[in-house]
């Protein structure tokens, strides 16, 4: 595939070069300004600052870069990519602290983050935050040890102290759920399998009448008429790695990347988009794909 785009960048090259140089010396003759200009209207680039045309290989490099930028979707509320740091992406800037010193190591996407049993972060910024009756969660994970022991992914809190949570069971078993007015449980899925060792994408949507949780691109069994109305806010922030609020331990034991939360319920057409490209942050919506 590679090989492939770049034969093609190189045709397009050569296609553009005649493309140009047709066009510059055209708009000359009836507009009478700049070839740097021209040049520059023809591929949408601002003139170099020595008020020359970039090279048509520059041109062609900075006009891909422009259409290979993803158009944020409206409804990512927050993306932990964690690059080295535990920044949110999005223009909410909801960050991240950790309680002790975060390492990184190569993730699905990038770099991810790895936590040692003991290191949590929390983002206070989601304390009392109204989810709503519109919510997703993805997250990519990879367990790689203390195989009896519950562990938090990601989470608002411990159980109903929380508003929704995604975690481990002992050995390799998965669960999840929301807390609204008529559903107090939040493991409306349970003991789904997720085998330690490797990478596993899990997400879980909401509409305000049916939860639903996938992993690895398949849709699991499980209560997904529990729930009706908002989530319930609660005054307990984000947490990636630990259980959360409302208990002191349950840390996770792996690498945890591309955390994203969304005010929206998630398509399976979306969720597909998502497993198959892990780097993707663009607008997932059946009309941006």
């Amino acid at each position: 595939m590679a090989t492939f785009r770049m034969v093609y960048v190189a045709l397009a090259v050569v296609a553009l070069s005649a493309l140009v140089s047709a066009s510059t010396s055209s708009v000359s003759v009836n507009i009478g300004v700049s070839e740097a200009a021209q040049c520059a209207y023809v591929f949408s680039l601002d003139e170099l600052d020595d008020c020359t045309c970039p090279s048509l290989e520059e041109a062609m490099r900075r006009w891909l870069a422009q259409r290979q930028t993803p158009v944020v979707s409206k409804d990512l509320v927050a993306h932990y990519a964690f690059e080295d740091d535990l920044s949110d992406s999005t223009a909410n800037r909801r960050n991240g602290s950790a309680n002790r010193r975060v390492n990184y190591a190569v993730g699905k996407c990038g770099k991810a983050a790895v936590f040692d049993g003991s290191t949590k972060v929390d983002v206070d910024a989601f304390r009392s935050y109204p989810w709503g009756s519109q919510f997703s969660v993805s997250v990519w994970f990879k367990r790689t040890g203390s195989k009896d022991t519950y562990q938090g992914i990601v989470t608002t809190g411990y159980h109903t102290t929380g508003s929704w949570e995604i975690r481990m069971k002992g050995n390799q078993n998965l669960g999840g759920g929301v807390v609204t007015a008529n559903n107090a449980p939040t493991w409306n899925y349970a003991d789904l399998t997720a085998s330690i060792g490797e990478w596993h994408h899990a997400v879980m949507t909401y509409n305000g009448s049916q939860l639903l949780f996938y992993l690895d691109n398949q849709l699991q069994s499980g209560d997904d008429d529990c729930c009706r109305g908002d989530i319930i806010s609660k005054k307990t922030p984000l947490t990636i790695g630990q259980a959360g609020v409302g208990w002191r331990g349950e840390f996770f034991v792996g690498l945890i990347d591309e955390v994203k939360i969304f005010s929206k319920a998630l398509s399976a057409s979306e969720v597909d988009k998502m497993f198959n490209d892990p780097c993707f942050i663009g607008d997932v919506s059946p009309c941006h794909t």
